[in-house]
């Protein structure tokens, strides 16, 4: 038995952000990016250090040394360096799903085949097909089934179709993959 669904490519973002959040070992923007990612948190702390420092100063010359508990002010930026580092990344990873979003392929009809073999996708200008073996994992949840290959990451909106067609693809998917994989539980 196989399965097809066709629907709009325009995806959001988020969609493509909580799919990598449910499956840490294939963050592959974080994977890939580590060395940004410790630059940037260094550069935050310190400039976070540098402003909780500055704020110091400032208030000891403004009130006084009485007026500051250095011990209680200068810890409060490790927090707030790493909010802002999590806000930025968040950012860049919503930058990048954006940008190839916008790429003409997710601008028309995709359809999605699945069946005991694996599955494919294909628009009216490219197609590629991946076996259940080369599949990491699929996960689904409320918003969407999410095929992890590699460090990319294959969506499908939950909306795409009704509830009972979508857990059924579910079932039939994590079945499938299983079968593939010679996992019989």
């Amino acid at each position: 038995m196989s399965r097809q669904i066709t629907f709009d490519a325009r995806i959001e973002p988020a969609l493509f952000i909580r799919a990598s959040k449910l499956k840490f070992s294939t963050r592959s923007l974080r994977k890939v990016d580590w060395g940004l990612q410790v630059w940037s948190f260094i550069t935050m702390m310190l400039v976070m250090f540098g402003l909780g420092g500055a704020g110091v100063v400032l208030t000891i010359l403004t009130f006084g040394i009485d007026a500051v508990n250095t011990f209680v002010i200068f810890p409060l930026a490790l927090p707030v360096a790493f909010g802002i580092w999590h806000l930025y990344h968040r950012a860049l990873w919503g930058t990048m799903y954006r940008q190839i979003l916008a790429s003409p392929l997710y601008q028309r009809q995709m359809t999605y085949r699945f069946d005991d073999t694996g599955f494919e996708m294909a628009t009216d200008g490219a197609s590629w097909t991946i076996s259940w073996e080369r599949t990491d994992d699929a996960i689904a949840d409320a918003h969407g089934l999410f095929l992890y290959v590699g460090g990319l990451v294959y969506a499908i909106p939950a909306t795409a179709m009704d509830k009972d067609a979508f857990d059924a693809l579910t079932q039939e998917v994590e079945a499938w993959m299983r079968a593939a994989k010679g996992d019989g539980s």
